[in-house]
């Protein structure tokens, strides 16, 4: 009897629509997986975006760090050529004084004439 509604039309009515239902269910799948594909891609965006933040983060505080310490030994050699210079004028003063005494004696007195005529005008 097959074959009888082959020739009646009956049998590509239900091959059709065999067919059809065969395409819907597919779709669906179709769907359903492409669904599920914007999912997995969508949290992987939102994991992709945390890592690339922690990373940012973590490069931040390591050049926070690197100039802490920066500023730190900068300060460190400001204070200690500071130092130096002091120690090395104290020692140039009290060298001439030591060297050569009526010469400093005679620079402080030219100093002090000068104050004096500009202190009187």
């Amino acid at each position: 009897m097959p074959t009888a509604r082959k020739k009646n039309g009956h049998g590509k009515r239900e091959g059709f629509a065999g067919a059809t239902h065969a395409v819907q269910q597919d779709l669906r799948s179709l769907r359903d997986d492409l669904s599920m594909l914007a999912e997995e891609v969508t949290g992987l965006a939102q994991e992709t975006s945390e890592e690339a933040l922690t990373e940012i983060k973590d490069r931040a505080r390591r050049i926070r760090d690197e100039m802490d310490e920066f500023v730190s030994n900068a300060s460190e050699r400001g204070r200690d050529a500071l130092r130096d210079v002091s120690s090395d004028v104290s020692d140039a003063v009290q060298t001439s004084l030591r060297e050569h005494p009526l010469t400093v004696l005679a620079l402080v007195a030219g100093i002090g004439f000068i104050f004096g005529a500009t202190w009187r005008r």
